[in-house]
C-alpha cells in the first residue's frame, strides 16, 4: 500500500514538474510584437530588456529596446514613440529547435 502512494505522489510531482517546464517554454516570434503595443504588452509577452537605450529618430525622441538571445546570436530591436511600439527589427533566427 506505501508502495502505490509512493508512486502515485513521485508521478504527481512528475506531472506538476512537466506541465511548468512546457509552460515556461514560450518560443519568441517576432509576429508577437506589433504596432502600438505598449511597453507592458511587451513585458507581459517577451519579458523586460537589459538594453533600453534612447534615441532621436526622424526628430523624435524614441526609445529602443534590444533583445539578444544568446543561444541562437539573433538580436531584436524594438522601437517605442510615446510608449508604443512603432517598429520592430531582427536579424539572424531567434527560435532554434532544441534537437537542431
Amino acid at each position: 500500500m506505501e508502495e502505490v502512494m509512493r508512486k502515485k505522489v513521485i508521478f504527481g510531482l512528475l506531472s506538476v514538474w512537466l506541465v511548468l517546464l512546457l509552460a515556461s517554454c514560450h518560443v519568441r516570434h517576432p509576429s508577437d510584437i506589433r504596432p502600438g503595443m505598449t511597453k507592458e504588452d511587451v513585458v507581459r509577452v517577451w519579458g523586460g530588456t537589459y538594453y533600453p537605450t534612447q534615441q532621436i529618430r526622424d526628430g523624435k525622441q524614441v526609445e529602443v529596446w534590444e533583445y539578444q538571445f544568446s543561444n541562437t546570436g539573433a538580436v531584436c530591436r524594438i522601437v517605442f514613440y510615446q510608449d508604443r511600439v512603432i517598429t520592430t527589427q531582427c536579424w539572424g533566427k531567434i527560435f532554434r529547435p532544441w534537437w537542431y
